[in-house]
């Protein structure tokens, strides 16, 4: 296995046995090495693995059956989504810590770019959250959703994942997503909450996302981080 000194041992073991199954290389249900073995074909030591595979199990991407063994979980839906919708997932993939700050939690009369949409509605709900990773801010993300979604993300804790809660939620398959990305310059309010050096641009992504048997969008994202972000593209997803 490659190191990569940027992410910690455990996180970069995780990713290599996550690869290895999306790869195909151990299909659902399938027997997985045990730690012993995992430890012998990377050069790690136990309790790196050991790390790796609980995150792994927490996840559902495997499952432990007590004196059996550890096997390749079944595909889900969050494999695919999750990673697209989630800034969450994407920062603890890369061994940050996150949190949130909540700005404001309240229903709306849509109105500018939701109305593309959402014109016959009466109101949506809006989350806005300044977004931290390792203690510092990393985007401002400013989302809205359909009544029904509204609902459920009220339920998130703010340290957690609105893209997971989403995910979970009955009668709910994410069919696809509409992204737009733009390089412009800060606001004043944009500057401040990330904390931006003058001079520095913001990239801005837009997202509707939809979901299947729905005529119109579950959810609407304006997601602002620092340019200079764009270069890893597990920050350019934004969260839902």
């Amino acid at each position: 296995m490659q190191t990569d000194d940027r992410l910690p041992l455990y996180v970069q073991v995780k990713n290599h046995i996550m690869d290895a199954i999306a790869s195909g290389a151990y299909p659902p249900g399938s027997k997985l090495p045990t730690e012993h073995q995992w430890m012998e074909m990377m050069n790690v030591g136990r309790g790196t693995v050991r790390s790796a595979l609980t995150e792994l199990e927490h996840e559902g991407i495997i499952v432990k059956r007590h004196g059996i063994g550890t096997f390749a979980g079944e595909p889900k839906q969050s494999f695919s989504f999750e990673p697209v919708l989630s800034l969450t997932y994407s920062l603890r993939k890369m061994g940050l810590k996150t949190d949130n700050i909540i700005i404001a939690k309240e229903t709306v009369k849509p109105a500018g770019k939701l109305l593309d949409y959402w014109g016959t509605l009466s109101e949506v709900g809006r989350l806005k959250r300044l977004r931290l990773a390792g203690g510092r801010p990393v985007a401002v993300e400013d989302s809205y959703f359909v009544p029904d979604v509204f609902e459920s993300v009220c339920r998130v804790k703010p340290g957690g994942s609105v893209a997971r809660e989403i995910l979970a939620m009955p009668g709910i398959t994410i069919a696809r997503a509409e992204f737009v990305i733009e390089i412009r310059q800060p606001d004043d309010s944009e500057r401040s909450s990330l904390r931006l050096p003058g001079g520095e641009n913001v990239a801005e992504l837009t997202r509707w996302t939809f979901a299947k048997g729905r005529k119109i969008p579950i959810s609407f994202v304006r997601f602002v981080m620092p340019e200079n972000m764009m270069s890893s593209s597990a920050l350019i997803t934004g969260e839902t």
